[in-house]
């Protein structure tokens, strides 16, 4: 007889927890991510991650400074139209100058953030992501990064391999320039706004700007007090919003740090108001009362002179919409730019760019000394200057054919463990885009954290759930003025013209909808592993059973044929049946 090895054991050795049933703590893993990008976007989800207990991670930034579009554009006038304290991260609580920030006190503010959350040290400056490449094998991202001059780059093209990626780039981040005849010809200086050259003294001089967007309408007053004579060359015109804005005093500045909560409060007016405004970006009533009640606005802060040139024709919504400070009860600060004497708008459209000015359509011609090209950015080609390769072997632009679509802008299926903050479908029309930035954030620390406690080795979006939340956006988004037919943005796809920058849900939806993770969205490694584990288990005992079959009858028929006598024939079919029983 086996004796087995029990031991006795004492009912004083048993331990009565209260929760007998209390899972054992998740392991964890080290878990790398690679974030694009250090301004707005790439400090807050390297916020995130911290709060997540994820603390591996590396910010890289192709500038020589982290603050993104506002380390890039420095023209004068550059701004915040977005008013403080709601243009700032939810967690910060910052002693803003004033409610319209100047760029230089963005900046300012992204640099302390830096340091409030101890992420300095994480950024690498001067470094450009070349290509990245997903590692089905090993489950990790491999990328090359190109270094440039500088501290705390690398000088050469090396390989790093990371475990989830995170562009944080966001969407106007490359100059768009105008392909216009004779450009190139042109003998002044000519920079685009967001390459704004300062050697250039334009004081006294003749310049032309082409361009209607945000970057114009702030840069027109500094510009008409600096230069001898300011043209706008202008296709349309936007609808303008006079903000009221005013700087806080040194005691209001102090009673904020002393007390955050009255900063609060003035935050969370902010947001409300703006939020008021989202049903006007869905054609219909709502939309209609807008563009009666700025278009009366701006026919009083006008002369009539410029009625026909500065107010749109086109219905309220469809583009951007421009922001200025009031100045007194009717004005601001682009109207009193645009009713200098000096300051011209031409509305024709541009024949040519001649190498000592620019001609128009209708005949007219403008000597310019220095061209200024306030024309935007590629909004809607994001990440174009890189080459992302998923599962799949096809490039993210390949995945996209001109179309970019991500579930609710951060996840592509075949895009395993890779995520975008401010991506397609994020943009927005009424109220601050950094709520959106920081629920984005959130959520993709969310799944940073299945990898770091081992619950998951990637997470891919499924098909499914991409496209069920792409058939709702649609849906959505062709109601909305973005969409109306007829007029160009910036906001449409170069392809089609199908609206692929804006969120058709108000700021407060968006944060509602990707507060938290579900992860049945989500194809995990782990589940993708067992399935093919059992599948090749099945294919293999499918074919032993059928090779063990094939392989008996043939031995019955063998032994049939040599011998020809029932008894062993019987006998050998018993002792074959049992074998293959047993087998």
């Amino acid at each position: 007889m086996i004796r087995l090895p029990f031991r006795r054991i004492s009912l004083s050795s048993l331990s009565l927890d209260a929760t007998p049933c209390a899972r054992a703590p998740a392991r964890t893993l080290s878990t790398r991510v690679a974030i694009i990008g250090a301004g707005f976007s790439g400090l807050s989800m390297g916020i995130e991650l911290k709060k997540r207990g994820v603390e591996d991670f590396t910010i890289f930034e192709s500038e020589a400074k982290l603050g993104g579009t506002w380390f890039k554009n420095t023209y004068p006038g550059v701004a915040c139209d977005t008013p403080a304290p709601v243009y700032s991260l939810e967690s910060t609580q910052y002693p803003w100058k004033s409610q319209r920030p100047q760029g230089s006190e963005i900046r300012a503010y992204l640099e302390w953030t830096a340091e409030q959350y101890g992420i300095r040290d994480k950024i690498r400056l001067n470094t450009d992501l070349d290509r990245a490449c997903w590692d089905a094998e090993r489950m990790k991202w491999d990328t090359k990064f190109r270094g440039k001059e500088g501290p705390m780059a690398k000088q050469a093209t090396e390989s790093e391999d990371f475990d989830m990626l995170v562009s944080c780039v966001g969407q106007l981040n490359v100059p768009k320039k105008p392909n216009l005849p004779g450009l190139p010809d042109f003998q002044g200086p000519c920079f685009h706004t967001a390459e704004w050259d300062h050697s250039v003294k334009i004081q006294g001089l003749r310049v032309g700007m082409i361009g209607a967007g945000p970057s114009a309408i702030q840069a027109a007053e500094p510009l008409s007090r600096m230069v001898g004579n300011l043209t706008m060359f202008q296709r349309s015109v936007p609808y303008i919003v006079r903000e009221q804005y005013r700087d806080f005093s040194e005691q209001e500045i102090k009673e904020y740090e002393a007390d955050p909560s009255e900063l609060e409060a003035m935050r969370k007016e902010q947001y409300d108001a703006a939020e008021e405004m989202y049903p006007a970006f869905y054609v219909g009533e709502d939309q209609l009362k807008w563009q009666n009640k700025l278009i009366h606005q701006m026919k009083e802060g006008l002369p009539s002179r410029l009625h026909q040139k500065c107010i749109p024709e086109y219905p309220f919504g469809i583009k951007r919409l421009g922001l200025s400070p009031a100045v007194g009860e009717n004005s601001c600060l682009y109207y009193e730019a645009l009713k200098r004497p000096n300051v011209s708008v031409q509305r024709s459209e541009i024949q040519r760019i001649e190498p000592n000015g620019v001609r128009l359509s209708d005949g007219s011609f403008h000597e310019l000394d220095v061209l200024v090209l306030a024309t935007g950015f590629q909004s809607t080609d994001f990440l174009n200057t890189v080459e992302i390769t998923g599962s799949h072997g096809k490039t993210l632009q390949e995945a996209w054919e001109g179309v970019p679509q991500a579930f609710y802008g951060m996840a592509v299926p075949k895009f395993p463990n890779f995520y975008m903050i401010y991506g397609p479908g994020t943009n927005l029309g009424q109220n601050t885009v950094l709520v959106n930035i920081e629920s984005s954030s959130r959520y993709i620390a969310q799944c940073a954290e299945m990898l770091q406690t081992g619950k998951a080795k990637a997470l891919e979006i499924r098909d499914k759930a991409f496209l069920d939340y792409l058939k709702e956006y649609r849906s959505l988004i062709e109601k909305t003025t973005w969409s109306v037919e007829g007029v160009s943005n910036w906001y449409k796809s170069g392809k089609d013209g199908i609206v692929v920058n804006q969120s058709p849900w108000s700021v407060t939806e968006y944060r509602r909808r990707t507060t938290k993770l579900n992860p049945s969205d989500y194809i995990i490694s782990d589940d993708v592993n067992l399935l093919i584990l059992l599948h090749t288990c099945m294919c293999i005992y499918i074919y032993m059973y059928m090779y063990l079959y094939l392989y008996i009858l043939y031995v019955h028929i063998y032994i049939y044929n040599m011998c020809k006598d029932m008894t062993i024939l019987h006998i050998s079919k018993n002792i074959i049946y049992i074998a293959y029983v047993c087998i």
